[in-house]
């Protein structure tokens, strides 16, 4: 059943998200919202073209509850992506600023402030309009869901981090195989558990000192553990 899909905040992560749903037919119209369309122009006129759908873009300040809020009411999404935050983590990736050094050495706690603001205009929105429909978050899940939730306006549920986990686990399995010289086929059942301290390391492949801190992987439908494939 196809529906329409809102994004607030329709940056790198949240494309990959909607060219995953467009692929497997999931929407019949889609709404992208930025701070700054100009660059999604191009990329948006694209998907409308492969994928048949009315794809409306549409400048958004996240923080600014009555544009969020009338932006959900004509949009009457059937389901909620929200990405955005102040900046982006993955803008300061390498970045050698002293200050941004510091901030990345503080942990996550000391990001809250970036990543909370949109979400939690976006939630108190949805909440005021009555609107019943699932809200996937990717903004720090591990972290801003708890404090939302003390105001009742915690996502319905958080992606990214383990996703992220999870495609990590399946190349380092079929390069596995493919170093073994064993036949690639499909990947078996891989579980994870993972949290948003774990991300940076397994997108690096970089294993931790200790293993007690590693992602938990479980392969197959034994469970038998992997966590090596993280």
């Amino acid at each position: 059943m196809a529906g329409t899909l809102i994004v607030i905040g329709a940056g790198d992560v949240a494309m990959k998200m909607v060219q995953g749903l467009l692929h497997q037919e999931r929407l019949d119209r889609l709404v992208l919202t930025n701070i700054r369309t100009d660059r999604l122009r191009d990329h948006a006129d694209m998907l409308a073209s492969a994928h048949g759908i009315p794809i409306d873009l549409i400048e958004l300040d996240g923080c600014n509850h009555r544009d969020v809020t009338r932006v959900l009411r004509d949009a009457n999404p059937d389901l909620v992506l929200q990405a955005a935050s102040l900046f982006g983590p993955w803008a300061v990736i390498g970045s050698d600023h002293p200050v941004i050094r510091h901030l990345s050495a503080s942990g996550i706690g000391i990001q809250l402030p970036n990543q909370l603001p949109v979400l939690t205009t976006v939630m108190r929105a949805i909440r005021d309009l009555g609107l019943t429909c699932p809200v996937a978050n990717i903004s720090a899940p591990d972290v801003t869901h708890p404090v939302l939730a003390t105001q009742d306006l915690a996502p319905t549920v958080g992606l990214g981090n383990v996703s992220m986990h999870l495609l990590r686990a399946r190349a380092a399995w079929r390069a596995r195989q493919e170093a073994s010289g064993d036949a690639i086929s499909d990947a078996p059942l891989l579980r994870l558990i993972g949290h948003h301290c774990h991300v940076y390391g397994v997108m690096q492949a970089s294993y931790p000192d200790n293993p007690d801190e590693s992602t938990r992987v479980f392969l197959g439908e034994n469970g038998e553990r992997d966590d090596l494939l993280a």
